[in-house]
């Protein structure tokens, strides 16, 4: 393709307006009565800057007041950063770079769930102070909030009374066994180095319990093809109807030759077929429709079970579960095998063992 000229250019662009901290808000109530929270009763826009001086110098009585903090204003740069701060990541890495010495981690406080929307870097973070905040909201007005208890806001703590770890990157929680918390960090800080905050499914009352029930979708597809096309590029002349557009088509890819391999379910492999010639495309299309009817006609002919060995025989007479959905045996049980090698599988229920079975009609070339 040949590319001449733009014509006209279209450019739409949302504005995207972070949330931001401002005057003081009340904690909601379920936050309140967690006790892991600190927040800060400012009368101003600044609650980002009262927020980390509280971690910064924290005190035992009246945390929530500013004055005592308003000694340590001069310990922080805001250079270029206005006030409110906005919760982007922008702004908060520039905090990040004029303050060397802090790590900021902040939440949400969303649906009485934590929620992270930034989290540091954590290779950036040694040597730092890791600071959480989170963001709470009172209509379009938000406020931050220094988190001093990361294990009381998740609702976790062990039986002989010693805090969780918590992963600042998805709020999952973990017990006092520091190797394990580590190891999920390291991949949880892998996907993107983004933050998630992750939900279980919610489910009716009286059945909280999610089952796998497709037990068809066990069976392994029974054969797959690999294939591979060779093309002759080949140069296209210019049409008289090429003179009035934009573009037109200079070359052109021409399927020359192909290969493929059928292969089955448990890796066993036919010898490569291979064509070169004239309407490739065409002649392979060909084959596969050929191939999925010598596969119908295997499963309209299914192989008998093999014999027994003296193992799958025990096997079978011990069994008390099906070996399809995993359910008691009730009586109904029948050896289940593949239809393609006669190769027996287990015991199952004969409904079971007929859901798993493929119908010739079903059997597709996508």
């Amino acid at each position: 393709w040949e590319f001449y000229r733009v014509e006209k250019i279209f450019i739409e662009i949302s504005q995207f307006q972070p949330p931001t901290g401002a005057g003081h808000i009340p904690l909601p109530k379920d936050l309140a009565t967690k006790k892991g929270v600190v927040n800060p009763a400012n009368d101003d826009d600044k609650c980002f800057q009262w927020a980390i001086l509280a971690a910064l110098h924290p005190v035992e009585k009246n945390a929530e007041r500013i004055s005592k903090y308003k000694e340590y204003v001069n310990e922080l740069n805001f250079k270029d950063i206005e006030f409110p701060v906005q919760a982007d990541e922008v702004i908060l890495r520039r905090f990040e770079r004029q303050n060397p010495t802090i790590a900021l981690c902040i939440c949400e406080w969303r649906d009485h769930r934590l929620c992270p929307i930034y989290v540091t870097d954590r290779d950036d973070a040694e040597g730092r102070k890791i600071i959480d905040l989170v963001l709470i909201s009172n209509g379009e007005k938000q406020h931050y909030c220094w988190i001093k208890n990361m294990s009381r806001l998740v609702n976790k703590r062990t039986k002989d009374g010693h805090a969780t770890f918590v992963c600042r990157w998805c709020i999952s929680h973990f017990t006092h066994q520091q190797e394990i918390h580590d190891k999920h960090v390291a991949i949880c800080r892998g996907l993107k180095k983004t933050p998630q905050a992750d939900r279980m499914p919610s489910v009716k009352k009286g059945n909280d319990i999610y089952e796998f029930k497709n037990w068809k979708r066990r069976m392994q597809v029974p054969y797959y093809f690999v294939a591979d096309f060779e093309a002759l590029v080949m140069d296209t002349p210019p049409t008289d109807a090429d003179k009035d557009k934009k573009t037109r088509k200079v070359q052109e890819q021409i399927p020359c030759s192909y290969s493929y391999i059928k292969v089955r379910y448990d890796g066993v492999s036919e010898s490569q077929k291979i064509f070169t010639g004239e309407n490739a495309a065409q002649k392979f299309v060909i084959e596969m429709l050929n191939e999925a009817e010598a596969i119908r006609n295997e499963f309209r002919n299914p192989m008998e079970m093999m014999p027994l060995t003296i193992q799958e025989q025990a096997s079978y007479d011990n069994a008390i579960n099906c070996w399809i959905c995993r359910n008691p045996l009730d009586g109904n049980k029948v050896r289940d095998h593949c239809h393609i090698t006669g190769m027996y599988r287990g015991a199952a229920h004969k409904g079971c063992n007929l859901d798993l079975s493929i119908k010739p009609r079903e059997m597709h070339i996508p």
